[in-house]
């Protein structure tokens, strides 16, 4: 079952604003699929938040760079006991947790109550934040391609979002973003096959081929979707696995 943990609350980098940043306790993968880009897309959730939007001043920000100030505690039941209920309540286990509760959510400072929600990036704010320098050393320039190259990719997996780039900006980001995984292959032991799947999609079929077909990713079933796709001359984005509840 996936659960929701009480949100943490952050402190904008750039406003100093407190936003809300909703957090996992525990995630069902049920009708997750995976792509051959890398992408996961999972039912009724959103993909992991690396850089975010601040919904008070609306600007672009690294969660990373955000510090976090406090947990949203959630308004506790009512309290309205008599004095000697109120008294007695540390003695007894459950009425000690529901006054501390109450504790805690009397101790939240005003404008945490008025803090909206981190607001996940959209495409065209991620072409402009790799444009405006936001990818300013080597991991977020890979995190921002990455996920440019994922946004290019959606309308093929089904979704109606629009690939936000332009065609020359697609193929620019592709192109950087195999120079970047490059780069960092030593780093990463998914990387080839990355590199792979970015070849297959600039239509480099025989250099992705040489990849795949290496014996050492023979049980691969990755490298067996690019294999595939790669001699059908196949340069859309691809399932690799999907699980449901039947299996």
């Amino acid at each position: 079952m996936t659960r929701f943990a009480k949100p943490a609350v952050l402190a904008c980098p750039l406003c100093d604003e407190p936003m809300l940043q909703p957090r996992l306790a525990s995630i069902n993968n049920y009708g997750a699929t995976t792509w051959s880009d890398g992408f996961t897309s999972i039912i009724g959730l959103g993909h992991r938040q690396d850089i975010a939007v601040c919904p008070s001043c609306e600007g672009i920000f690294w969660i990373e760079d955000a510090m976090q100030i406090g947990i949203m505690h959630s308004e506790p039941e009512s309290t309205a006991w008599p004095a000697w209920k109120r008294a007695l309540g540390h003695f007894n286990k459950e009425d000690a947790s529901t006054l501390a509760k109450e504790r805690a959510w009397k101790g939240v400072p005003d404008s945490w109550h008025w803090a909206g929600k981190i607001e996940s990036i959209r495409g065209r704010e991620l072409v402009w934040a790799l444009e405006h320098g936001l990818g300013n050393n080597p991991e977020r320039e890979l995190i921002l391609r990455r996920k440019l190259w994922w946004a290019g990719n959606h309308a093929d997996r089904g979704s109606t979002l629009r690939n936000p780039m332009t065609a020359r900006q697609t193929c620019d980001n592709l192109e950087g973003l195999l120079a970047a995984i490059t780069r960092n292959a030593p780093e990463a032991p998914t990387m080839p096959m990355v590199e792979a799947e970015l070849l297959r999609q600039l239509q480099r079929f025989d250099e992705a081929l040489a990849i795949v077909d290496d014996p050492a990713f023979a049980d691969d079933d990755l490298a067996k979707t690019i294999a595939t796709n790669a001699r059908l001359r196949n340069t859309k984005v691809c399932i690799v696995s999907s699980w449901s509840i039947a299996d």
